[in-house]
């Protein structure tokens, strides 16, 4: 039930933008940065792994809970092939909103 909210100079990545999208009512203010990559363990890349494998249940389930079933587990997917683990893509305003990474997002 808490609000999220990253001003126009924060900067998020990796499991600080899965407790982003955790918020009930998450605000993004235009120009900050949000960052997204696959993770790896134990010579295991998750973007390696079909998408039945169940080491993705967990994650899939935490963003469906978060963005909906229409868009959590695509968006899961999608942050394994935005970038490899020891990599980050920063998401542009375009992708926040198509994901509704935010619930609001402010000029």
């Amino acid at each position: 039930g808490l609000h999220t909210k990253v001003l126009s100079d924060s900067n998020i990545s990796s499991g600080g933008v899965d407790l982003f999208c955790a918020g009930k009512e998450r605000i993004v203010t235009k120009g900050a940065q949000l960052g997204i990559h696959s993770w790896a363990g134990e010579g295991i890349s998750a973007d390696d792994l079909p998408k039945d494998h169940p080491a993705h249940q967990y994650q899939i389930a935490f963003f469906t809970m978060c963005l909906g079933n229409d868009k959590g587990p695509d968006f899961y997917f999608r942050t394994l092939k935005a970038a490899q683990a020891d990599d980050m893509h920063w998401m542009s305003d375009k992708e926040i909103k198509k994901w509704t990474v935010a619930t609001k997002f402010l000029n």
